[in-house]
């Protein structure tokens, strides 16, 4: 996906390595770094990422989140 590194975001973790310490485990987990958190909706509701985020709504059942680093 080139819409992240345009925007100088940075994937931080991308795998489905996740053991359960409590409740049920994720299938998979994407976590992913922009430089603010205005950076980080400018690129969630771009238009180049509105024209495929489709394909994640379509093919998994997700959540995203943002967070900032206090």
């Amino acid at each position: 996906m080139k819409i992240i590194p345009k925007t100088k975001g940075e994937y931080f973790v991308r795998n489905n390595k996740i053991p359960a310490l409590s409740g049920k485990r994720p299938e998979r987990s994407v976590i992913i770094g922009f430089d603010s958190l205005e950076i980080a909706r400018q690129c969630f509701y771009s238009s180049e990422y509105e024209t495929i985020q489709h394909l994640r709504k379509n093919s998994a059942t997700s959540e995203a989140l943002f967070m900032e680093n206090e």
